[in-house]
């Protein structure tokens, strides 16, 4: 798949997520990774700090060293 814009776009904000502070969000990544997304989706759609998707990107990152890659 070169273009994975069509599988994104299906990819929605999990029903009901409210995230309200940086902890929250790293917190939902540690719990769920592949709600990565969908989290980058919520907080730009909800004008959040993009501090918070920071903070869970790096959360994702070190899920990938739990996997022993």
């Amino acid at each position: 798949m070169s273009d994975p814009t069509n599988a994104l776009t299906k990819i929605t904000p999990k029903e009901g997520l409210s995230i309200n502070s940086s902890v929250e969000a790293e917190n939902l990544i540690l719990e769920s990774p592949e709600s990565i997304y969908a989290l980058g989706i919520y907080i730009k759609n909800n004008q959040k700090p993009r501090e918070w998707l920071f903070v869970a990107e790096q959360a994702y990152l070190r899920s990938w060293n739990s996997l022993g890659r």
